[in-house]
């Protein structure tokens, strides 16, 4: 397998002209991920997950940005957090980790001993002492020790055995531990469904001549390129022959990940159209005015489709965390946050021995032994899971358990990102005097910015 990977050549493969780096495509992806064009996946996440482990990240985030942070490890010095970076690839991510103050060990794998060797020199040259390059096949090998944050960006897709792989990285990781990943989760070696085919080519029969052709300088540059169905996919076969891991898993990878972790965030990040243009297009002229008014044009028309289902996204993005992690030993955040004024979408399903809750404003629970609370709530707005829901009681915030299995509510709602929308709260009633008590259900934004509040809800303590 080795001795075909276009990444392990004696030069870096050539990233800059790849669909990535076309402006308004990055700048959507980018959105989709933080919520802001100018900030990606991977620093989005060091904000708002690897905070206190980083020694210079606020210098490098503007404040309105530092509240982000919600980051559950607390007692620990930024030198004893560890990272693992799955496939190191030319070693951009953990360079930026030390650029953010990243101090404690960092392990980075990649099977490619050439770019492993480029990113080792690198480092050096750069004088980050704290990491370590290891060569390793993610297929059958496995990595020792604890690591707090485990990263993948653009690897996992590539391995056959992916459940080797996902078993180790769980792992490895502690109770508190956190998996980051942006992937590919679409086709089998790019085999395209004939809907997604058909909408490819759609795109490109619309596109400006002058960025499908070449300019020549003429009016007719800007019109439509209308030429027939250009797009096929590639065989099998020529997959293979450029490298034979190229999408081998992404198919089986999102239920994979669903299934051996906890999700905190999961989102879509689309690619499913703009991908698959770059031998149809010129992506640094697609990113130009006046052609990029088009390309964002492709670009929404990609996400209407995602949006409706019509159409899967091939690119996602993780945050994930060990199964049974309990949310609720950490911190309530709504306290500091933004409340809305619009209503939530989300269910109270039952409160101690009260089923079908949702019918009823009071509850009566024994006072002694713990009682629960259970329901699920998604952001309808980002179309996605919640950043977690609290629950007010007299004033104080209590934090709840978030991303619990609710493949029923994914099916109601006909949107797949909603299947980890189940909340659980399970209280001790000795905490509230005999008496009632006014609750209030607090459902946190994807973003974790905002809130919504319903109630009252009246809980008596007898």
């Amino acid at each position: 397998m080795q001795q075909t990977n276009p990444w392990n050549a004696d030069k870096p493969f050539p990233k800059e002209d790849l669909w990535p780096a076309c402006g308004p495509i990055k700048n959507s992806m980018y959105r989709k991920a933080s919520g802001l064009d100018s900030v990606g996946w991977w620093l989005y996440a060091a904000e708002r997950y690897l905070a206190p482990a980083l020694t210079n990240w606020e210098h490098l985030t503007p404040p309105e940005r530092r509240n982000r942070s919600q980051s559950e490890f607390s007692g620990k010095e930024p030198r004893d957090y560890r990272c693992l970076i799955l496939g190191s690839n030319e070693g951009l991510v953990e360079r930026l980790l030390c650029q953010w103050g990243f101090v404690g060990e960092i392990v980075a794998t990649d099977i490619a001993e050439n770019a492993l060797s480029r990113a080792r020199a690198e480092a050096g040259r750069l004088g980050y002492t704290n990491i370590r390059h290891v060569k390793a096949d993610l297929n059958s090998d496995s990595v020792s020790g604890e690591f707090d944050f485990v990263i993948a960006e653009g690897v996992l897709h590539h391995i056959e055995n992916i459940t080797h792989c996902l078993h180790m990285s769980r792992s490895v990781m502690p109770s508190h531990g956190i998996l980051l990943a942006a992937e590919f989760a679409g086709p089998f070696r790019f085999q395209l469904p004939k809907e997604q085919v058909y909408w490819i080519n759609h795109i490109l029969r619309f596109l400006p001549r002058g960025v499908r052709f070449g300019l020549t300088g003429s009016a007719e540059d800007l019109l439509p390129a209308g030429d027939g169905d250009p797009y096929a996919p590639p065989s099998e076969d020529a997959i293979i022959a450029f490298d034979p891991s190229e999408a081998i898993s992404g198919h089986v990878l999102d239920a994979a990940l669903l299934s051996m972790f906890d999700v905190i965030e999961r989102k879509e990040l689309g690619g499913t159209l703009m991908t698959y243009l770059h031998e149809h297009l010129d992506y640094k002229l697609a990113g130009q005015q006046p052609y990029s008014q088009w390309t964002q044009l492709a670009i929404e028309l990609e996400s209407a489709l995602i949006d409706r289902r019509v159409l899967n996204s091939d690119y996602v993005f993780y945050v994930l965390r060990k199964p049974g992690v309990r949310e609720c030993k950490a911190a309530a955040i709504t306290g500091t946050l933004t409340k809305r004024e619009d209503n939530p979408l989300w269910n109270l399903e039952s409160v101690g021995t009260v089923n079908e809750a949702w019918t009823s404003q009071s509850f009566e629970v024994l006072a002694h032994g713990t009682f629960a609370i259970r329901g699920w709530a998604v952001d309808h707005i980002a179309r996605g899971v919640a950043g977690g829901v609290e629950i007010s009681i007299d004033g104080s915030l209590y934090r709840g358990e978030y991303g619990k299995r609710r493949p029923d509510v994914a099916r109601a709602h006909g949107l797949p990102a909603y299947v980890n929308s189940g909340y659980l709260f399970e209280l001790k009633a000795e905490e509230f005097k005999v008496g009632p008590h006014t609750a209030f259900i607090r459902v946190v934004s994807n973003d974790r910015q905002t809130f919504w509040e319903v109630g009252p809800y009246v809980i008596l303590v007898q």
